[in-house]
């Protein structure tokens, strides 16, 4: 969705009468991945019937063209190829790539390919952009799990606001978690064979030194 940052950025501008924040939230691009898999796998079972472990297999041996596909929404052709129409009721589309509105269903979740969702060097530069590198405040997904009220002060500050009260962050158990996510022991590794590990880790090596270079954090 190349134009989603600057329309964030411009509503948000519009609203505070100034240029906003934007705090982007980095998970591990393979437990990510994952997640993704489990969102798609929950919502509409019949759609993807693969295994975690044979949808890597089937990305990964993808061409490079293929596997940059359509930016944004699917293409009314890539949502037939998909046989996503057989598991929908095709009344609730508007048009193409997209749903009526009120529909709880966004045709971008049913794209399965999992892994350049976590390709983080193509999906935060539009942000960069849109809302300047001094706007951008970055989290790591694990450090919000792990010890939210230090994570969230950091960010605040980073933003000119007050940290929380000692006490006011009160922690809660997740809401939407996904039972077949939780349900692996030890995260999406755990489901891969080494030789799929490895290949990922190669694959988001420009992930990584991306997010070194840019922002000095580490995800992987």
């Amino acid at each position: 969705f190349p134009e989603v940052a600057r329309r964030i950025a411009a509503a948000a501008g519009r609203r505070r009468g100034r240029r906003a924040t934007a705090v982007i939230v980095l998970r591990d691009p393979i437990d990510r991945a994952y997640s993704h898999y489990c969102m798609l796998k929950g919502c509409c079972p019949a759609f993807e019937t693969r295994t975690f472990e044979e949808a890597v297999d089937e990305e990964l041996a993808e061409e490079p063209a293929a596997a940059e596909g359509t930016e944004g929404a699917l293409s009314m052709a890539c949502f037939r190829a998909q046989s996503l129409q057989p598991v929908l009721d095709a009344s609730v589309l508007a048009g193409p790539g997209e749903y009526r509105s009120g529909s709880s269903l966004a045709l971008w979740w049913f794209d399965k390919r999992y892994l350049r969702g976590s390709q983080y060097e193509r999906l935060i530069p539009p942000f960069l952009r849109a809302f300047g590198k001094e706007n951008i405040v970055i989290m790591r997904f694990r450090d919000l799990v792990a010890r939210p009220q230090e994570t969230c002060d950091v960010v605040l500050a980073k933003m000119g606001l007050n940290p929380f009260r000692p006490g006011q962050l009160v922690a809660s158990s997740r809401l939407n978690a996904s039972k077949l996510e939780g349900s692996v022991v030890g995260g999406a590794r755990g489901l891969l064979r080494a030789d799929q590990i490895a290949n990922l880790e190669s694959l988001f090596k420009p992930t990584e030194t991306y997010l070194l270079e840019e922002f000095q954090i580490e995800v992987l």
